[in-house]
């Protein structure tokens, strides 16, 4: 291949610079007058010299095709070296103004710019990155020059006062370990909810996990939405929009007389700002099965919950029992706890394991609903609670053979009070594998 010097014409000893034959002129002079005594080196370092081919081929301003050159590899000491003299020279000018074209951008001022610039640019790093692994697709968005508190909230927090390993572990007996199940296909799964710049994924997971299970076992034509403002602003264990788990969500309902629709208590934290957690309304749940409840609406009771699978509470949580989490999905969706670091920029596909990147439990960060899987094409199906505009609808897809962003450290499954599930989730479930049409 050829070298910068064949595309330049630079040489070490002329240190002649004729650079008319690429595509950005200027990057190849900046290149060759910053990196000359490296040439040589580079030249002879198979490594360098596809890099710097690729450099020499990029637009000028497209940072996407300039960090791609290195994106995924593991640079050798010459191409680190070349790296660094010449990163300075591919100017991300062009690219950051169609960002802000594209998505109308408008700053403060030219601090509050450069601020954003510098978190666009490394927005870009990652999803340049993350898409050279190959899997999921992950683009640059609306969001990816806003800081973390201005972006999609999660609220993963651990109370620290919760014995770890204070609920048992379900077994599902003769499970029939279909292929394929998207519980998406029937009742049980309700549309996609927003959570807004609240950190109330815990609560939103939970709600809707207890939704999903109550509508299994009443055998509901057409479902309801359990309110997950209820959750968020009574469950006195946890911090509201500051975070929380799942299991505290479960306890709480289990002391008060159900789980309301979200008609009756309608969740009213903020979409597009950070705001205080709403109160938890004086007298409200206790009245949930009082006088007014033909006026209220339906409420679901849960008597206890169940991990899917023991729960992993470590530094490298990589042997967690899948067959059993996909057991449990067979019962009805399942509420798990993930890490969703890079989730921010994930577009469509099946996320990898390598894509997420740790599945340790000091990471995990949002809470979402397992919905269902598929063996041969090897996803787990995920349902989140940022709204239909992100990833798929509102759905992501991660990898199944192994414990993609760590689905498996905190999954579990509530158990409906009072319900009869077995008489109604047969046929359900058959409508989830795809295996036939609905009826009433």
């Amino acid at each position: 291949m050829k070298s910068i010097a064949a595309l330049s014409g630079f040489t070490v000893a002329s240190a002649s610079v004729d650079c008319s034959t690429v595509k950005c002129p200027s990057t190849c002079s900046c290149v060759a007058s910053t990196c000359g005594d490296l040439e040589a080196s580079c030249t002879a370092d198979s490594q360098c010299d596809t890099i710097m081919n690729c450099l020499m081929g990029c637009s000028c301003g497209d940072v996407f095709c300039g960090l791609g050159c290195v994106a995924g590899k593991t640079l050798d000491s010459v191409s680190s070296k070349v790296k660094s003299c010449a990163g300075g020279c591919a100017s991300s000018d062009a690219s950051w103004e169609q960002f802000k074209s594209d998505f109308g951008k408008v700053y403060l001022d030219d601090d509050d710019e450069a601020e954003r610039k510098a978190i666009w640019y490394e927005s870009v790093e990652k999803v340049v990155k993350a898409n050279a692994m190959g899997g999921a697709k992950f683009s640059i968005n609306a969001l990816s020059d806003r800081k973390p508190e201005e972006r999609h909230q999660r609220g993963y927090k651990r109370n620290a006062n919760r014995e770890l390993s204070s609920a048992s572990v379900l077994s599902v007996e003769s499970p029939k370990r279909p292929h394929s199940i998207d519980w998406r296909l029937t009742e049980a799964v309700t549309p996609i909810k927003n959570q807004g710049q609240c950190g109330s994924c815990w609560a939103f997971s939970a709600t809707e996990t207890i939704e999903s299970h109550f509508i299994i076992g009443e055998g509901m034509t057409y479902g309801v939405s359990l309110s997950a403002q209820q959750v968020t602003s009574c469950t006195t264990a946890d911090y509201g929009c500051g975070g929380g788990q799942p299991m505290d969500a479960y306890d709480h309902i289990m002391t008060v007389p159900g789980l309301t629709n979200e008609w009756n208590w309608p969740y009213v934290q903020s979409m597009t700002e950070q705001t205080a957690t709403a109160n938890c309304t004086a007298g409200k749940e206790a009245a949930i099965n009082g006088s007014l409840e033909a006026l209220e609406g339906r409420f679901a009771q849960i008597s206890g919950y169940q991990f899917a699978t023991p729960p992993c509470y470590g530094a490298g949580c990589y042997t967690q029992n899948l067959t059993a989490l996909a057991d449990a999905v067979e019962l009805g969706p399942v509420s798990i706890c993930v890490v969703a670091q890079m989730w921010d920029y994930y577009e469509s596909g099946v996320m990898t394991a390598d894509q997420c990147g740790p599945m340790g439990d000091a990471f995990v960060d949002h809470c979402v609903q397992l919905v269902g899987f598929d063996r041969q094409q090897n996803y787990w199906i995920v349902r989140n609670s940022w709204g239909t505009e992100w990833g798929e609808e509102g759905n992501i897809y991660l990898q199944m053979d192994l414990n993609t962003c760590g689905l498996a450290d905190e999954a579990t499954v509530p158990t409906i009070a009072n319900a009869s599930p077995e008489k109604h989730r047969p046929a359900m479930l058959e409508r989830a594998m795809g295996r036939s049409s609905f009826s009433v």
